[in-house]
C-alpha cells in the first residue's frame, strides 16, 4: 500500500478514442490507462490494432500530423496535451519509430546528433562532448563519422534512440523498434533498454506484436 501512495502519473489517458476518418466507429475506442515516472509499460497487440496510432497520440504528433479525429484527453503530467505549445512535448515525451530512417535529417551519425542538439539550442562547446557521451552510452563509439545509409537496420535504430536520449525526455516511447531487426539485432536493443532503464528514472512505453524478452 505504501508504494502505491509513491506513484507519480506522468501520462494520463482518458477515455480516449481516435480514428483516420469517422469517430463514431474509432480504430482506438474510449481506451484509458496511466503511465507513472519510472515505469514501463508493454503495449501488445496484433498488426493493425492500434499500437503505433496511440503512441503516436501520447506525444501529440496525432491527430495533428494526420486527417484523423480524436475525442477524450490525454494529460501529461496533469497538463492536457493539447495546452503545450508546438514542439513542447515533444522534448518531454520523445519516440523512436519502427523505421528509424523517418526520423533521420543528416547524412552522417555525428551530424544527426547535432542536428538533435542544436534544436534544443546546446551551447556549441557542449555539443560535441554531449555526442562522444551518447555513442557511448549506445555502444557506438567508433561509428560517430559514418554514413547512416551505411549502417545495420540494429545500429541505424541506436542512433535513432540516441537522438531522442539527447532530448533527455521523461518518457520513451519506443513503437515496435524490433520489428524490423534480425534476432541478434533485436536481442541487442532489448539489452540496451534494459541498462538504460537500469541506469536512469526514464518511463518507458514499449509497443510489440510479441513479448520481448532480453
Amino acid at each position: 500500500m505504501k508504494e502505491m501512495t509513491q506513484l507519480k502519473p506522468l501520462i494520463e489517458v482518458n477515455q480516449f478514442s481516435f480514428d483516420y476518418e469517422q469517430i463514431n466507429e474509432p480504430l482506438i475506442s474510449e481506451v484509458s490507462f496511466t503511465i507513472n515516472k519510472d515505469e514501463t509499460v508493454l503495449l501488445m497487440g496484433p498488426s493493425g490494432s492500434g499500437k503505433s496510432t496511440i503512441s503516436l497520440c501520447l506525444n501529440g504528433l496525432y491527430p495533428d500530423a494526420v486527417e484523423g479525429v480524436a475525442s477524450g484527453d490525454i494529460f501529461f503530467k496533469k497538463t492536457n496535451i493539447e495546452d503545450f505549445e508546438n514542439g513542447e512535448l515533444n522534448q518531454n515525451v520523445g519516440i523512436v519509430f519502427q523505421d528509424p530512417e523517418s526520423q533521420f535529417c543528416m547524412i552522417t551519425v555525428e551530424n544527426e546528433l547535432a542536428f538533435t542538439l542544436e534544436n534544443i539550442q546546446t551551447p556549441r562547446e557542449e555539443i560535441e562532448p554531449k555526442i562522444d557521451q551518447i555513442l557511448e552510452t549506445i555502444g557506438m563509439t567508433d561509428y560517430k563519422y559514418h554514413n547512416i545509409h551505411e549502417l545495420s537496420g540494429g545500429q541505424k535504430q541506436k542512433v535513432a534512440l540516441a537522438s531522442v536520449l539527447l532530448l533527455d525526455p521523461e518518457l520513451i516511447i519506443l513503437d515496435e523498434p524490433t520489428a524490423n531487426l534480425d534476432p541478434v539485432s533485436s536481442l541487442e536493443f532489448v539489452n540496451l533498454i534494459k541498462d538504460l532503464k537500469l541506469e536512469t528514472e526514464k518511463s518507458i512505453s514499449l509497443s510489440s506484436i510479441k513479448l520481448m524478452i532480453g
